[in-house]
């Protein structure tokens, strides 16, 4: 983690605490550069309803305490980049993360230069934007949930996710932050589908207390670290994380981000939704929980203080 002045770590607190350090979120660095050291580390969510709607993570401050400076969504291919909503996280302090996810096409076909029209015109509305955007593509793509992840040939992922990298520089969309976002576990995938030091900005790591045994030292440290030996000096964050609702919720939250101090991580992305389907099938919400609302709410901020 980046050594900051006090000052700097402390872009993120608990609302309506007391210390001289709750203050509002310093200006957010503008125009046309990735998101520099200074602004971390971060924290952020994902809501549903998400880019059709901002009250879903004006609702999360509210309910935790805690402002968002990343708000996350996952956006169908050939969707168009989300302008009002993009505005509407840079009037509150937020960067977007869009999670792009190729459902309707092949890495191969992507790399072919079949989606350049659509990925053109993607990467002209956020240069147009101006301010850093942060953008990852197929997410997880050591797993095997995805149709772009390990069934995919590991060549294809990487040529398709440089061809949009180098779209996107082509356009003079040099506000964007690459984010190579990958699921804990399943390392022996993951260093042929690294896209390369040159095309990847931040690395993210997906990991979900969905047990009551989870733990950051046993389940998502090994990754972490093993992706620090194939992309060294990137930072990493917590691409995804939720805590299950059960009686240990708040000490595996107190767990979540003294392992993310430990471990130096960048920011921590929670996933604030009632899942239906997938793996866990879980509620991950905070809201309605008081006790997990203050755990979250005392962790985040001291990993804050303690991060920078």
């Amino acid at each position: 983690m980046r050594k900051l002045a006090v000052g700097v770590a402390a872009c993120v607190l608990a609302a309506g605490c007391s210390s001289p350090l709750a203050q509002a979120p310093p200006p957010i660095v503008a125009v046309h550069a990735g998101i520099p050291a200074s602004q971390l580390p971060l924290i952020g969510v994902y809501e549903k309803g998400a880019p059709q709607s901002w009250k879903p993570f004006a609702t999360f401050a509210s309910s935790t305490g805690v402002t968002p400076r990343i708000a996350a969504y996952y956006s169908a291919w050939r969707e168009r980049f989300p302008v009002a909503f993009a505005e509407q996280a840079w009037k509150d302090h937020a960067y977007l993360l869009v999670q792009m996810e190729p459902r309707t096409t092949t890495c191969a076909l992507i790399a072919a230069g079949r989606s350049d029209a659509y990925l053109r015109s993607y990467a002209d509305a956020v240069r147009s934007f101006g301010h850093p955007v942060i953008i990852s593509f197929g997410h997880e793509p050591n797993g095997p949930w995805y149709p772009w992840g390990s069934r995919t040939p590991a060549a294809d992922y990487v040529k398709a996710w440089r061809h949009i990298v180098d779209v996107f520089r082509s356009q003079g969309a040099d506000n964007v932050t690459w984010l190579w976002a990958v699921n804990i576990g399943r390392l022996s995938l993951l260093k042929s589908r690294y896209p390369g030091a040159g095309y990847v900005n931040w690395i993210g790591v997906t990991g979900y207390y969905a047990f009551s045994d989870t733990n950051f030292a046993y389940d998502l440290a090994p990754t972490i670290s093993y992706l620090r030996q194939i992309a060294p000096g990137k930072p990493v964050i917590i691409t995804e994380t939720g805590i299950a609702p059960d009686a240990r919720r708040p000490a595996q939250i107190r767990n979540l981000f003294t392992g993310a101090v430990a471990d130096d991580i960048d920011a921590v992305i929670y996933f604030d939704i009632k899942q239906s389907g997938g793996l866990y099938n879980q509620n991950w919400r905070l809201e309605g929980d008081p006790a997990a609302l203050a755990a979250f709410r005392q962790a985040s901020a001291a990993y804050q203080r303690q991060a920078g």
